[in-house]
């Protein structure tokens, strides 16, 4: 293609940001080894991803294709994508941990049913149970409580918000928590997204109202016009959505019951966000403008969404977010929208440490020495505590882990292939350092 033309066409693709970075290397990398299915649709969606704890990850993906062929699918890796693993069919799932969790399906009659795994998707059984009608979202907040939201059809108005559901035995039996919520217009596919922290759980819908509930299910309650949500803690949190007066972010202290504006800085796009586990206040944004190529931004902020800092330009249709800590994110992009990447779905971020308590004094940095190394390197610097260790190679896969501390120094590097290697230490309060080494 002329040279010209590209940059023409790249440029009215950004017209609508001002002025952006031109791309840059990207910190995000392609996950090796995913599912095939996850590279042999044309169309499709990585329509939920969620990490209950470090290199595990879970997923649903819904492949179609031009004629109506259509593929559902759960996955999961837990070993940070080294291998995964997966199971046919699947329209919502919710995550107790690496091996638990329980999946919602509907069967050729289109009759819901809820199978339940405590080994993987290789493990998934039936839940004796007769479902709400029209159920379209679970979650578990424990192995027995969890909670149905359901839809139901309209003529002239297409889908709208149900009833809301609760069960305390694990799914056998289901009793009403609270009727329809009556401010929710209706919609297709209602229900858009679920964000949970302990006994909490918002819903958020296509209008962009949000259902919330803090007490595991038993009551909810109702905000509109606020979009899609992210929460560091059960109190801590950011809401944003886009209309036609452009992005709006909003923030929460009380988990939700209050929301104020929030007037940012910095050029961030909000089609996903996820909080830090580890770094209080700390989020990671990303979006993108559809064009010839993607205009993908990626943003970090470390004070609640007030500043935010471009992390990452590129071509990348990032949709879904999830972040384990300051150097485990992943991300899903947008199938339809994957511009030059039409193999790639799940992606992870590979660029610095990402910590809100880095030390900047140079006495606390950390160093290895013999550097290149052929075998072991010895830790320089002083270590707080016990600190967590993970070696990832320079593709930004997790190839090693283990503890170090002041009486154990020394890191093993001879299963390593030659190359070059990041060392990240993450201390007990949240403090992330990291030091590259050459293995020959």
């Amino acid at each position: 293609m002329n040279k010209k033309l590209l940059s023409l066409l790249l440029a009215q693709a950004l017209s609508s940001l001002a002025l952006l970075p031109a791309f840059g290397q990207s910190p995000w990398v392609a996950v090796p080894n995913v599912p095939n299915y996850l590279m042999g649709f044309p169309y499709g969606d990585v329509t939920y991803i969620t990490a209950p704890q470090p290199n595990v990850l879970w997923g649903v993906f819904n492949g179609y294709q031009i004629r109506g062929v259509s593929f559902l699918s759960v996955f999961r890796t837990i070993d940070n994508g080294l291998t995964w693993e997966s199971t046919p069919s699947g329209v919502d799932l919710s995550v107790q941990d690496a091996q638990a969790a329980w999946l919602l399906d509907y069967d050729a009659a289109n009759a819901p049913y809820l199978r339940h795994t405590v080994s993987g998707p290789s493990g998934f059984v039936n839940v004796v149970s007769t479902l709400p009608a029209g159920i379209s979202k679970i979650h578990f907040f424990t192995a027995s409580i969890g909670i149905a939201a359901t839809e139901s059809f309209v003529p002239g108005v297409s889908r709208v918000i149900g009833p809301l559901y609760r069960t305390t035995d694990a799914g056998a039996t289901w009793t009403l928590a609270s009727p329809a919520p009556p401010t929710l217009a209706g919609t297709f596919n209602p229900f858009t997204a679920k964000y949970a922290v302990g006994n909490s759980l918002w819903l958020s819908t296509y209008n962009g109202d949000i259902l919330r509930t803090a007490d595991a299910g038993l009551t909810w309650t109702t905000t509109p016009a606020l979009g899609k949500v992210a929460f560091e803690d059960a109190l801590h949190g950011l809401a944003y959505n886009q209309n036609a007066s452009g992005q709006q972010l909003f923030r929460t202290a009380d988990g939700g019951i209050s929301w104020a504006p929030v007037a940012y800085t910095g050029q961030p796009l909000f089609k996903a966000i996820t909080a830090v586990p580890g770094s209080p206040g700390t989020y990671i944004s990303a979006g993108y403008v559809s064009g010839f190529y993607d205009a993908g931004v990626s943003s970090i902020s470390r004070d609640r969404g007030t500043t935010w800092q471009i992390i990452s330009t590129d071509n990348l249709a990032l949709s879904k977010l999830v972040a384990v800590s300051a150097t485990e994110i992943w991300a899903a992009t947008d199938t339809n929208q994957r511009s030059l990447n039409p193999s790639n779905l799940l992606w992870r971020y590979a660029g610095t440490a990402l910590p809100t308590k880095n030390p900047t004094d140079p006495s606390q940095l950390v160093a290895a020495y013999p550097n290149p190394t052929s075998g072991t390197v010895q830790l320089t610097g002083p270590l707080q505590g016990e600190e967590e260790l993970r070696v990832y190679n320079a593709a930004g896969q997790l190839c090693q882990r283990g503890k170090v501390s002041e009486s154990r120094r020394t890191v093993d590097l001879s299963a390593q292939g030659a190359g070059l290697y990041q060392l990240v230490l993450t201390s007990s309060n949240g403090t992330v350092r990291s030091q590259r080494v050459s293995k020959n």
